[in-house]
């Protein structure tokens, strides 16, 4: 792990604990849950730091038919998440979408959006990051041809947010979509 990450990590860990001593302690009706989500619509999750949104084009399919799974990713103020295409000498932490595997879908790689470069002035750093809205993709072929009983595909999105001034501890969050499978018309016999 580089000297960088390490000051960066400690910087965060110490504000973390900082501001966890502020909030009120665990109580029995919310015994020490380790990320509190907020439901922000159906097929969305909120955190401190983010709001994802999950959904499918098309949003139906039939067998052996490409779907995209849409994860959207909307920062909350002054927030940035590390870009799978950090330079290699930075070990810092990207964005990943993680998909459960399952029988009725291929997998195809998911696609992540151009990252912007942002300065982080405290460590002469140049660092990817995503700071504005954007989406990541997972295509997939859905393998199963059972009309009328949706596809359940889950997965999660693991991230850590920083601000501009410290970054906070991962966060792991569960996302899931449920397709339609619509069968093929029957053959009509002449």
């Amino acid at each position: 792990m580089s000297s960088h990450l390490l000051v960066r990590l400690a910087l965060g860990f110490a504000a973390a604990a900082a501001v966890a001593a502020t909030l009120p302690a665990p109580t029995a009706a919310s015994p020490g849950a380790a990320i509190q989500l907020t439901p922000a619509a159906p097929g969305s999750a909120e955190t401190r730091h983010l709001t994802l949104t999950t959904s499918a084009t098309p949003a139906t399919a039939g067998s052996g038919q490409r779907v995209v799974l849409n994860v959207d990713v909307a920062l909350k103020p002054k927030m940035h998440v590390y870009a799978p295409d950090q330079p290699k000498e930075q070990d810092y932490l990207p964005i990943a979408l993680a998909i459960t595997a399952g029988d009725g879908f291929r997998l195809e790689k998911p696609r992540y959006p151009s990252s912007e470069k942002f300065f982080f002035a405290p460590l002469n750093e140049t660092q990817h990051v995503y700071s504005k809205p954007f989406r990541i993709t997972q295509p997939v072929v859905v393998t199963r041809d059972n009309a009328g009983e949706p596809l359940t595909i889950t997965g999660t999105v693991r991230y850590q947010a920083c601000d501009d001034v410290l970054c906070y501890v991962p966060q792991t969050v569960a996302v899931k979509w449920a397709i339609p499978v619509v069968g093929q018309p029957p053959v009509k016999e002449r």
